[in-house]
């Protein structure tokens, strides 16, 4: 009852703030970020070490929840009613790794669906179920992952992709 409406609350008011935040502070395009002294010469901007991390860690973690999702099938026995939210999380698990591996591969568009889609992720989650450890380490990683994938040398190396790839599709 009220726990689960003040989890839920607590959820929606820190995935907006973490939007309003994210919005706030990260250029939407451009390379003016990018330039040296020297006008309209890009540096290069490596990709950085908190990126690597939170990229491989989604991967990770969709591996360890595709795993979960398997047991799950298995103790329920693949039971129709159960079926569509299988399916679900199926999807999720996938969309995980399809992000991490574009968040490696510095693709802008793969960071803005990571900070739209987990929480609204986690409120489905939370309308269905109830709040779990699970759902607690979510949210923490969460919120450390949309602090470092806004720091200004992460900022630098999306919106360099991004300028690289409009380039190459011209």
């Amino acid at each position: 009852g009220a726990n689960w409406h003040n989890a839920l609350n607590l959820l929606d008011a820190a995935g907006f703030c973490a939007l309003l935040y994210a919005l706030g502070t990260v250029p939407l395009g451009g390379t003016e970020a990018m330039t040296t002294t020297v006008p309209h010469q890009p540096t290069a901007v490596t990709r950085p070490t908190s990126v690597t991390v939170i990229g491989y860690a989604l991967i990770v973690l969709a591996g360890i929840g595709l795993l979960v999702l398997i047991g799950m099938g298995i103790a329920i026995e693949f039971n129709r009613r159960f079926l569509p939210a299988l399916a679900a999380m199926g999807v999720a698990v996938a969309l995980q790794v399809g992000v991490g591996i574009a968040l490696l591969q510095g693709r802008n568009w793969a960071r803005w669906l990571y900070f739209f889609l987990l929480p609204l992720s986690l409120l489905l989650g939370l309308a269905v179920g109830r709040l779990s450890p699970t759902t607690i380490v979510q949210v923490v990683f969460y919120c450390i992952a949309v602090y470092y994938l806004t720091r200004p040398k992460a900022v630098a190396f999306f919106v360099q992709n991004s300028a690289l790839s409009k380039e190459q599709d011209e």
